[in-house]
């Protein structure tokens, strides 16, 4: 399913956010969350980078920057990127395009969710 739910609780105040099962993937671009959010995903919920975007470097489904109090819950959902796509002509190198990137904040939990890795490297 192709939507656009993440211009609309990101910044809109909402302290938290229920992203349903809807019997299809959601397909989105980057999506920037605000402090003091709880995003809960019902199970069987998979939310899918958006195939052709995510092409600048530092580009990751989840982006906390500066944030605080966020909480991403979702036990039985799955948020996935492309990687396989990134290895194209059109996607400038980059070893930093990941599931969820936080940088200057402070207390984030993740919960349950299934981030995963498609690649032969070892964490």
């Amino acid at each position: 399913m192709r939507c656009h739910w993440a211009k609309f609780f990101c910044f809109s105040g909402a302290e938290k956010v229920i992203v349903p099962y809807v019997g299809s993937d959601w397909i989105v671009r980057p999506i920037k969350l605000a402090s003091n959010q709880d995003v809960v995903f019902e199970p069987g919920v998979v939310v899918m980078a958006k195939k052709g975007h995510f092409k600048d470097k530092l580009d990751c489904l989840f982006i906390i920057y500066r944030g605080r109090n966020v909480t991403l819950r979702g036990y039985g959902a799955t948020l996935r990127m492309r990687k396989k796509d990134y290895s194209g002509k059109e996607y400038k190198k980059s070893q930093w395009r990941h599931v969820i990137l936080f940088r200057g904040a402070t207390n984030i939990k993740i919960l349950g969710l299934t981030l995963p890795i498609i690649s032969r490297t070892r964490l």
